[in-house]
């Protein structure tokens, strides 16, 4: 019988908003998404925040990366899009992990 594997996707888009609509709020933005996919639904869950500091994208990003690899995580590819200003505006990056019967696909939950 040959090894069963879950897989999981994770996303960055990063930027700036436009004057207008920084009133009242920081001007640069961080998504964060992770996509489970396993042997049910895929899971999603996501990570959304303001920010006044332009490279606060690759901190994050990088945090992620190392929370997914603390779960067991094993990366198997990442393309690094976009980059203004040596941030980060996209990026993707693709993980798999053998399945462990009984564990939920999104277990242990990455907290951002």
């Amino acid at each position: 019988m040959g090894q069963q594997w879950e897989y999981c996707r994770l996303q960055l888009d990063a930027g700036s908003y436009s004057q207008s609509q920084t009133v009242k709020r920081f001007p640069y933005y961080i998504r964060i998404q992770i996509e489970y996919f396993g042997a049910g639904l895929p899971v999603m869950t996501s990570f959304n925040h303001d920010t006044d500091k332009i490279e606060e994208p690759n901190r994050v990003w990088g945090q992620a990366l190392g929370l997914l690899g603390m779960s067991g995580w094993e990366m198997v590819s990442v393309d690094l899009g976009k980059v203004r200003d040596m941030t980060l505006l996209d990026a993707t990056a693709y993980f798999k992990r053998v399945v462990e019967p009984g564990r939920p696909v999104d277990q242990p939950r990455v907290q951002l």
